[in-house]
């Protein structure tokens, strides 16, 4: 929900009371704006929350095989390309934001002139004074407010303002920045007439591992942020920076290390099934959600047949 900015006035109580967040609940210009603006927001936030857990799961999958010099130029270009636009986008919400915000509140200014000797005062309070995270609040009237609630009255002086109604239209129409959303397949990883997701792969063969080497992937990462977060020493960041990249090495090579063996399993596996005329079985570390892989993927019954080989299941640690 959008806020007002909260301004003070220096009036008595003989007139009644009202809040500009109060006053905004019985508005249906606010309203409207708030539900069109809210949705667009939502949409945005989904899409972009999507790609950016998709690019966490592309980078890594692709820890787990031999360098990719083709994936990891797809990788970084969409990476670079997705942090551009996030950032235009979060720029053009917070600017609208501000827009609704000081048109608002301007609004409300003259509104209060029609309806003089007015104070501040939050018309209602949870009951008992406080409230428990995560659950909603009984309230009760503010035994604090004196004389007459005046927020409704308030917001019918608001939307009957023609200069609000066009402000908040012609910011509604404003034309929304885009996060896009690449879906060009890369070819999987290694030889084989059918391709599996790499990061599933591995998490489904062994997620004890593969989840542990991501929490102290994680754990390190904390450590280092909060150092970063406590110094505004440009040589501190920097020197943070270098150590983000070491833990990414670091990182890389606990997931290569576990996936060499099973590589190796995979390729002899491949080996005896081509002479069978089976399925053989190439790795893709591209996520479904920016284009897969070319090429056909394997059903959740072949997927299975490599997950249970013997030579698989005698490569893991």
């Amino acid at each position: 929900m959008l806020l007002f900015i909260l301004f003070c006035v220096n009036l008595s109580f003989g007139g009644g009371f009202y809040h500009p967040n109060d006053t905004a609940q019985h508005s249906d210009l606010f309203k409207t704006a708030s539900e069109v603006a809210g949705t667009q927001a939502t949409r945005l936030e989904t899409h972009a929350s999507g790609i950016a857990v998709a690019l966490n799961r592309y980078e890594e999958a692709l820890d787990y095989l031999p360098i990719q010099p083709e994936h990891q130029t797809y990788f970084l270009a969409t990476r670079t390309t997705f942090n551009r636009e996030f950032a235009v986008a979060s720029a053009f919400v917070h600017t609208m934001l501000d827009d609704f915000d000081n048109e608002f509140t301007t609004a409300l200014r003259a509104a209060l002139v029609k309806e003089p000797e007015l104070t501040i005062c939050v018309a209602q309070r949870p009951v008992g004074g406080r409230t428990l995270p995560g659950i909603r609040p009984r309230l009760e009237a503010n035994p604090e407010c004196k004389g007459t609630n005046t927020n409704k009255t308030l917001a019918s002086h608001m939307d009957s303002d023609t200069g609000l109604q066009t402000a908040i239209k012609e910011i509604l129409d404003l034309k929304w920045p885009q996060v896009s959303r690449p879906e060009t397949a890369q070819a999987p990883s290694g030889e084989g007439s059918i391709w599996i997701d790499a990061l599933a792969f591995f998490e489904q063969l062994d997620r004890s591992t593969t989840r542990r080497i991501q929490k102290e992937d994680a754990v390190a990462r904390d450590d280092v942020l909060l150092e970063e977060e406590d110094s505004k020493n440009p040589k501190a960041r920097e020197e943070a920076l270098q150590q983000s990249r070491a833990i990414s090495k670091a990182t890389r090579s606990k997931r290569t290390a576990f996936a060499a063996p099973i590589l190796e399993a995979i390729r002899t596996y491949n080996d005896k099934a081509a002479k069978k005329g089976l399925p053989t079985y190439a790795l893709c570390p591209t996520p479904m959600m920016l284009g897969g892989c070319t090429g056909p993927q394997a059903s959740k019954e072949q997927l299975n047949v490599i997950l249970t080989d013997k030579r698989i299941q005698k490569a893991l640690p």
